[in-house]
């Protein structure tokens, strides 16, 4: 059995819904770290995680910032589209290239 899996994050919201500056991701929690970054923490600590792809907006420059932008299990990321299926697409997508990876749903 493969215990082998890979990790799309679609994080290129705007936060229009939300009605703030920073989108949505980007925002702080109490202990400091960002929605996205304290989602990595967690996810990418997941053994049978082996790789992840974050889509992000096109002209985002939040991302750079966090201290998961250059994790080793980051493989890449995408430019995430208007709604999250088309962020989602283009993770897949960068995803697919990629040697020697099995990846199922």
């Amino acid at each position: 059995m493969n215990n082998q899996h890979f990790l799309i994050v679609p994080a290129s919201g705007i936060g229009e819904r939300m009605n703030t500056k920073l989108p949505k991701q980007y925002l702080k929690l109490d202990n400091g770290l960002t929605v996205l970054d304290q989602t990595l923490k967690t996810l990418l600590n997941i053994e049978q995680i082996k790789g992840c792809v974050v889509a992000i907006a096109e002209n985002d420059t939040e991302f750079t910032n966090s201290a998961f932008a250059n994790h080793d299990k980051l493989l890449a990321t995408a430019v995430g589209g208007k709604a999250r299926f088309h962020s989602v697409l283009s993770a897949l997508s960068t995803l697919r290239p990629l040697p020697k990876m099995r990846i199922g749903c």
